[in-house]
């Protein structure tokens, strides 16, 4: 008798907002696919957070930062 689960296909990814995972990664989804999605997410984390360093601190509030932050944190 086999008293192995079956491989899940969908994997939840680490949320801190909420106490249920809400977002999900399709195992079968085609790798490159994957790698295409991420490098995006990536690519707008990295030009959110170049645009910043490139912006002077005056320019901005202490909210404004923190926004800036959870924003690159959401992304990534």
């Amino acid at each position: 008798m086999n008293d192995q689960l079956p491989p899940r296909r969908f994997t939840p990814c680490t949320e801190t907002a909420t106490d249920y995972p809400v977002l999900l990664i399709d195992s079968n989804a085609p790798l490159l696919d994957l790698h295409a999605c991420l490098r995006e997410r990536l690519n707008a984390a990295l030009e959110h957070l170049n645009l910043i360093a490139c912006s002077s601190l005056p320019d901005f509030a202490e909210r404004d930062l923190n926004n800036v932050a959870n924003t690159a944190r959401i992304l990534v």
